[in-house]
């Protein structure tokens, strides 16, 4: 890549780094720490690739229940 066109392309870059979204592998609390109610909940997820064997995941979430009264 040419010299000019990068340095045209640069804040774009910058953009996506910002912009993109990276999940972390480990925790750093839970909504406790903040004083929102929650329940730890493991959903399955099946998992179908090009061959017919299909995998099933085990995934990690929280359900946080809704508090306020508005419809």
């Amino acid at each position: 890549m040419s010299y000019g066109l990068r340095q045209l392309l640069h804040p774009l870059t910058w953009l996506e780094h910002k912009a993109l979204f990276f999940p972390e592998h480990s925790f750093r609390g839970t909504p406790e720490h903040v004083g929102l109610e929650y329940d730890d909940i493991f959903p399955i997820a099946r998992l179908s690739n090009s061959s017919s064997e299909n995998k099933n995941t085990k995934l990690h979430g929280w359900h946080m229940p809704d508090t306020s009264d508005v419809v």
